[in-house]
């Protein structure tokens, strides 16, 4: 048996994969801060705004805000 394994090193952008799981977790938990983080290689500014902006928009389209 083969398992999948994904390591998070806070190098690149949130995976297209985690933002359906992000949405599930805010359904089930309602809002809450929420945290993008870069250890190494961090981006541009209008990368951080844009991860923020996808976040945002995330707990909007789920009227917490």
């Amino acid at each position: 048996m083969t398992e999948d394994v994904v390591i998070d090193d806070h190098g690149p952008r949130v995976a297209s994969d985690v933002w359906p799981l992000y949405e599930r977790a805010l359904r089930r938990f309602g809002a809450m801060p929420t945290l993008t983080e870069w250890d190494t290689a961090v981006p541009a500014l209008t990368v951080l705004f844009d991860e923020a902006r996808l976040a945002r928009d995330t707990n909007g389209r789920l009227h917490f805000q």
